[in-house]
């Protein structure tokens, strides 16, 4: 996967700014559009393949949510950018999946994106989501079929829902909100793989466990090359003196803003107790170590003199004090035996052992 992405960013190289192209992994699925329409008395929604079958369905003077799945379709992407003059240089930052958070205002619209996260089966997954806030319209373009969406668009389903009586930039919020509320959910998966992997190094550590501490620290790096200009994003939006943008919902993408913050600061909490725990990993390897290098010492230092005893009585010479001597070789081992053992009493009171 790493190799196909290279070969696409080397594609890229020389091209002119605003040239678009998928940076994504590509897939045989075809593209869906979504459109949700809704205000106070109706809400709709429907699903098609191209603008063409798009366009009709769209409804003045409602609140329409178009949804994009599946980026690779970059001529779809194209046309609606098109329909919506948007930026050349917004639409191939939409197509670049690799993009960090950002927001930026231009006056007619307003671009945010951002990394979507979810709980799967085989771990985190994340994708590239990027928004264009229009008047009366959200445009959202996501790198993969599925999202965390679901709750929002139930409640645009409920008849007398605050959904219904607010605006475009307020559906933009909610969408945030649930993305930033799925963080809270990973950062926490995290700590709970934390605290496993804490019991393991407590107990007996095994080598299988630098894999999962390195695991574990990718992942923490990766949320924080995320989160962190994802702050930056959600405090220019909460700031932002664009009319889209309407002054009594700026109260909630602030509030948006303190639970990024929030999120950073446990993420923070959680590196700190990585790192304890690596440190911990190391202290108990060096400790294994150091009584497995203090086994063989004690034995070492015993046979010492017991080494010598022998060397002594290997030698072989004719004349030799009790070499005739029929206890000789009782007593040989008793000296050998009373010695080791005369040893290690005497390493003990040392508080060797």
């Amino acid at each position: 996967m790493a190799h196909k992405r290279n070969k696409r960013y080397k594609e890229m190289i020389g091209k002119s700014p605003g040239a678009l192209m998928y940076t994504g992994e590509e897939t045989i699925k075809e593209t869906i559009v979504t459109l949700i329409s809704y205000n106070y008395e109706e809400a709709t929604s429907s699903t098609c393949n191209t603008l063409d079958q798009l366009l009709p369905l769209l409804k003045p003077g409602y609140i329409n949510w178009i949804d994009i799945d599946k980026l690779q379709d970059v001529q779809l992407v194209e046309q609606i950018g098109n329909v919506y003059k948007l930026d050349p240089l917004v639409l191939e930052d939409i197509l670049n999946v690799d993009q960090l958070p950002k927001f930026d205002d231009l006056q007619q619209y307003v671009f945010v994106s951002l990394k979507m996260l979810s709980l799967e089966v085989e771990g985190i997954k994340h994708e590239q989501v990027s928004f264009i806030l229009g008047n009366g319209y959200l445009l959202s373009f996501q790198e993969q079929p599925g999202d965390v969406f679901n709750a929002v668009r139930k409640r645009i389903e409920n008849l007398g829902g605050r959904h219904r009586r607010k605006g475009a930039d307020y559906l933009l919020y909610s969408l945030i909100d649930v993305v930033v509320d799925y963080y809270f959910l990973v950062v926490e998966h995290l700590g709970n793989q934390l605290a496993e992997i804490e019991l393991k190094v407590s107990g007996k550590p095994d080598k299988k466990l630098v894999q999962e501490i390195t695991a574990l620290k990718r992942e923490f790096i990766f949320l924080r090359k995320v989160l962190l200009p994802f702050r930056e994003a959600m405090r220019k939006l909460a700031s932002s003196e664009n009319e889209l943008v309407k002054e009594e919902n700026e109260k909630y993408f602030n509030d948006v803003l303190d639970h990024v913050n929030q999120v950073i600061q446990d993420l923070e909490a959680q590196r700190e107790l990585l790192s304890g725990v690596m440190d911990l990993y190391n202290s108990s390897l060096n400790y294994r170590m150091n009584n497995v290098m203090k086994t063989l010492t004690v034995i070492t230092t015993v046979f010492i003199p017991l080494t010598f005893i022998v060397g002594v009585y290997g030698m072989n010479f004719k004349y030799m004090p009790e070499l005739q001597y029929p206890w000789g070789y009782p007593i040989v081992l008793g000296v050998m035996l009373f010695t080791g053992i005369a040893m290690y009493i005497w390493m003990r009171r040392q508080e060797w052992l």
